[in-house]
């Protein structure tokens, strides 16, 4: 069977970067770009540009494998007709012939005996293959139409009318999108004048500090300076402000049969909601009760007491007008 091997190469050459030749070398391919011949006129397609590697004459089995497939051939047999078709070549070259690979180029030995590759035309490119090349001739014009040209073109030209074209477009931006600015500006304006009081608001100077001399002392002892204004709740609780509602939990002194007793309303992390339950405490008529706990206080009311009913009522109080999870603490 007479098998053209140099037709496989090319045929692998559409599909592989590199097919190798055993013991004679490698056919390469690298991706040209189209290319302008401005000198002859010529507009040529990609391509892939066809280069010849001796070193590469190691068997891959890319070649031998192309000619059992397309040929229903076993393995020894292509392998034969492969090593056969090598040694026709290498002997043509030893006596200084050319070699020619349909479609791939021709390949031959200087006076050196160095390998010298001539690569066809074919574009092994699939992409761009069949596209020829195309004849093109640049456009000539006399000076008399030149002078005819429209003056917009040479308007374009002209980085001073280019300035204000694109001046004259951001005016028109600005106008068309000015409600938009407005309502954008105003919420910024908005936003910083919020961060400034909120800020103020967090300085030290304006959480209300209980003095030292005025914690756990007794009502008749006790002296809490500042105003009457009203401060906001930070229980759950509902607090009652009538003069009955104190009248409840206004306390006789200390008799000897008496105990002291603490319900805990909570534990606090912000030194301002302190100085604001203690405010109210004071105002209600409570005994309040502080403990620091790391970087917490620990707020309730301490009360004297005779029986487990005076604590009972007392904490019922407290849940009732101040946070309904305060638990007896210490009695």
């Amino acid at each position: 069977m007479q098998i053209d091997v140099g037709a496989h190469i090319a045929e692998l050459l559409f599909d592989h970067q590199t097919v190798n030749v055993p013991r004679l070398g490698g056919f390469t391919t690298e991706y040209r770009r189209a290319t302008f011949d401005q000198i002859q006129g010529v507009m040529k397609p990609p391509s892939k540009e066809i280069r010849f590697n001796k070193n590469l004459g190691v068997n891959d089995g890319l070649l031998v494998r192309h000619i059992m497939e397309h040929n229903q051939l076993g393995q020894q047999e292509a392998q034969k007709i492969v090593e056969d078709y090598v040694e026709q070549i290498l002997a043509s070259l030893e006596r200084k012939e050319m070699v020619v690979f349909p479609k791939v180029g021709r390949l031959y030995r200087d006076y050196k005996g160095e390998y010298e590759f001539l690569p066809d035309n074919t574009n092994f490119n699939p992409s761009a293959y069949g596209l020829p090349a195309i004849q093109f001739q640049p456009i000539v014009r006399s000076k008399e139409e030149l002078q005819q040209a429209p003056p917009m073109v040479a308007a374009v030209n002209n980085p001073a009318e280019k300035k204000e074209d694109f001046s004259g477009q951001i005016a028109a931006w600005v106008q068309k999108n000015f409600p938009l600015l407005i309502s954008v500006s105003v919420i910024i304006i908005a936003l910083i004048i919020f961060l400034l009081i909120y800020d103020n608001s967090l300085k030290p100077e304006s959480v209300y500090k209980v003095p030292d001399d005025q914690v756990n002392l007794k009502k008749g002892e006790r002296g809490l300076p500042g105003d009457n204004s009203d401060t906001t709740d930070i229980t759950e609780g509902n607090y009652i402000e009538d003069e009955e509602a104190n009248a409840e939990v206004e306390e006789p002194s200390m008799l000897p049969n008496q105990k002291m007793g603490i319900i805990m309303i909570g534990l606090f992390g912000d030194q301002n909601n302190v100085s604001k339950l203690v405010r109210k405490l004071y105002d209600a008529g409570f005994e309040p009760y502080l403990e620091e706990q790391g970087k917490y206080t620990r707020v309730g009311v301490q009360f004297a007491y005779e029986t487990q009913s005076d604590v009972d009522e007392k904490l019922r109080i407290v849940q009732e007008r101040f946070e309904e999870d305060a638990v007896v603490w210490r009695k």
